[in-house]
């Protein structure tokens, strides 16, 4: 009876693995705290490969002098529309800086094509945010006509999948099981 127990949580286990595995990207929370200026959202990046991801979609909530709302993460590389900034969307987890200097672009919505760039300075230094709210379209790839601009503490944080979750309590639950069993085991010897 447990051997078969133990091969049904087995099959069970590599079934929701497999659905992990079938999963394109990895989640990532992230913060952004300055002076005047918080951001947190959600990241959905893919793999590079090397341990580097790149975001592909995502979501925030800004609150700054000149906004507070929604923003979503602009995909992609390059410069954002009206060339205020210049974005790549990487992320280094584990490493010093967590993105790179490009950092991420988002916008706020498309009848307000207002533009959010979080990005870092370089190893052990503030991340930056700056932000064109209110600002006329500027004809100049990387001038940085920003309304508003702060250093910061940023974070990012990997959010484990489902099916991890899962195949960890099974496998807490399966260790009880044993030692329940080694237990009573013990008590009727």
């Amino acid at each position: 009876m447990m051997k078969r127990a133990i091969l049904t949580l087995a099959a069970l286990a590599l079934l929701l693995g497999g659905v992990g595995q079938a999963k394109a990207g990895q989640l990532f929370d992230f913060t952004f705290t300055g002076s005047g200026v918080s951001v947190s959202g959600v990241l959905d990046a893919t793999s590079n490969g090397d341990g580097t991801f790149t975001a592909t979609s995502g979501s925030a909530t800004v609150s700054e002098p000149n906004y507070t709302g929604p923003i979503t993460l602009i995909p992609g590389s390059g410069n954002t529309p009206g060339n205020f900034f210049f974005y790549d969307n990487q992320l280094l987890p584990g490493q010093d800086p967590l993105i790179t200097g490009g950092g991420l672009a988002f916008t706020t919505t498309a009848s307000d094509p207002s533009q959010v760039n979080i990005f870092s300075n370089g190893p052990a230094s503030p991340y930056t945010f700056a932000d064109n709210f209110g600002v006329p379209v500027n004809p100049t790839p990387n001038d940085f006509g920003t309304a508003f601009i702060a250093n910061g503490e940023f974070t990012l944080t990997a959010v484990p999948e489902p099916a991890t979750l899962t195949l960890l309590g099974f496998g807490i639950a399966g260790l009880a099981g044993y030692g329940l069993r080694r237990r009573k085991q013990a008590v009727a010897a």
